[in-house]
């Protein structure tokens, strides 16, 4: 599972390992593990038989993004005397970093119905590198559409505490008479 943020914490999650039979020497329940079992790319943490059939993986730090992992299990020291693996080895894959638009609306302010702009919502699965979505983010508007004030920005942005939603704003717009349109455009690119 994904790294989440609650109670203004971060979680890690562990690897769990499950087995469809009881595979595990008794004695090692509840204990460390230091050797039988590897992962690759080696990465810092600690294996512990949770059950005879749940085998974890305790990282010391976050999982790094969209990485292919190679999980090897040793024919012997790790399982009980007795136990054989149709396969001695797993693999597995980080989540991806990935963006999407949670919402874009046509925003006019109740108290000053002048006050009229585009307000969108990303949401993003790791915390999002500012300047690397800021330089990919365009508003186009359509021939005929302005903005009351021209030397003012067109976007302003703020993020949450955590970088995962930025809330995007447009400056106000003048309103035609006629319907137009406005695109936010989002290039390829943002790294977490």
């Amino acid at each position: 599972d994904l790294t989440s943020f609650e109670n203004d914490q971060w979680h890690i999650d562990n690897l769990l390992v499950n087995f469809d039979d009881s595979v595990a020497p008794l004695e090692q329940i509840d204990k460390v593990i230091t050797s039988g079992v590897s992962l690759s790319p080696k990465t810092e943490g600690e294996w512990q038989w949770l059950s005879d059939r749940q085998l974890r993986f305790t990282p010391k730090a976050d999982w790094p993004i969209d990485q292919k992992y190679k999980i090897e299990f040793a024919k012997k020291g790790l399982l009980a005397a007795d136990v054989l693996l149709s396969d001695y080895q797993a693999k597995f894959q980080t989540e991806a970093f990935t963006t999407q638009l949670e919402s874009n609306i046509f925003y006019q302010d109740p108290t000053d119905p002048q006050q009229k702009k585009m307000v969108a919502t990303f949401s993003f699965t790791h915390p999002v590198d500012v300047a690397s979505f800021e330089k990919r983010l365009e508003l186009q508007l359509a021939s005929g559409l302005k903005f009351v004030n021209n030397t003012a920005p067109q976007l302003s942005i703020n993020y949450d505490k955590e970088k995962l939603h930025a809330f995007v704003h447009s400056a106000i717009l003048e309103i035609p008479r006629e319907d137009l349109s406005m695109k936010l455009i989002l290039d390829d690119g943002v790294a977490a």
